[in-house]
């Protein structure tokens, strides 16, 4: 059925040492467990027959690279000194800020049913993004020609901080378990709002 083929599919879903479906499913019982009231049980797959409800969910994932990086001009102050001044000024500058991201992609497609009718309740699809940015700074745009000194901002030199990243597995996990985060919210409010389950399938 579509949960099989979900799970044989899933076997194949590694990226860096991470078994996506495995990683997901991990998170998702988590949350499930942790925000589900006191009527919600979850039971094992061999145990479905006995579920009042079924949620057959497929998870992907993929890394998307920005091929370019994008510029933006950055408006600050620095401390300067002009020709003949021996006075520092707070000076109005301009300088060029690099950017380059990588977004890690987990994508969820997930329908809830009720399990002895195989009656439809709700389907969710949805994206969850891990954006992980890289800047530099490039060129001082426009420095008065006077300016025979200067010290850099604060935050200009936060810039030039090289970027502390994680092993790329952790941003695959980080993507996994926020997208379980997110699953579990959805079917938790469809599900974990109705003690008497055949009152979704018979509404008044």
């Amino acid at each position: 059925d579509q949960l099989d083929y979900y799970d044989s599919k899933g076997q194949l879903l590694i990226e860096e040492s991470v078994n996506i479906p495995k990683e997901f499913g991990r998170h998702l019982n988590h949350y499930l467990k942790k925000q589900s009231s006191d009527y919600l049980s979850l039971v094992n797959k061999s145990a479905t027959k006995a579920a009042h409800y079924r949620v057959d969910v497929s998870v992907g994932y993929t890394k998307r690279v920005d091929v370019f990086e994008t510029k933006q001009l950055v408006n600050d102050y620095f401390n300067v000194k002009f020709m003949g001044d021996d006075y520092w000024h707070a000076q109005p500058v301009t300088y060029e800020l690099f950017t380059q991201t990588t977004t890690y992609v987990a994508s969820v497609q997930a329908v809830v049913y009720l399990n002895e009718t195989n009656r439809f309740l709700s389907q969710h699809v949805f994206e969850v993004l891990v954006p992980v940015a890289v800047e530099r700074t490039g060129e001082l745009v426009d420095l008065h020609v006077d300016i025979v000194e200067f010290e850099y901002s604060k935050k200009y030199k936060q810039y030039q901080v090289p970027a502390v990243l994680k092993p790329e597995y952790e941003y695959i996990q980080d993507a996994c378990n926020d997208a379980a985060s997110v699953l579990a919210v959805h079917v938790l409010n469809v599900i974990d709002i109705e003690p008497e389950p055949f009152a979704l399938a018979f509404p008044l």
